[in-house]
């Protein structure tokens, strides 16, 4: 599944392995994406991040912050995204749309 994904790729799914372990499970709906990867917590898999390498050299990426949805119809609800960040910013955003750093509880919904 990520094998084919692209180096800065890999270095984010290391570094999130490193600090969470199983906490976190990748979601590959993008398989031919080689710079786009998702990640979720297994115990919670309507939260999800998608991750996308925005500058390989740079080391920049963008995150898309999604839930699922109030209405049901969507497979997934925006919550947001996050442009150009580094690395260690990528661990903080999932961490805290994921709830990893608060007991496994995700970051409050905004209020449409």
């Amino acid at each position: 599944m990520a094998d084919s994904k692209a180096p800065a790729i890999h270095r984010i799914l290391a570094a999130m392995n490193v600090r969470y372990g199983p906490r976190v499970a990748i979601v590959d709906h993008w398989p031919a994406d080689r710079l786009a990867i998702g990640l979720t917590r297994p115990d919670a898999p309507a939260r999800l991040v998608y991750i996308a390498v925005v500058d390989e050299d740079a080391g920049r990426y963008d995150a898309a912050l999604e839930a699922s949805p109030c209405d049901g119809v969507a497979p997934y609800r925006d919550e947001g995204w996050r442009h150009g960040l580094d690395m260690r910013q990528v661990i903080a955003v999932v961490a805290e749309h994921l709830g990893l750093d608060r007991g496994g509880e995700p970051a409050p919904r905004p209020v449409a």
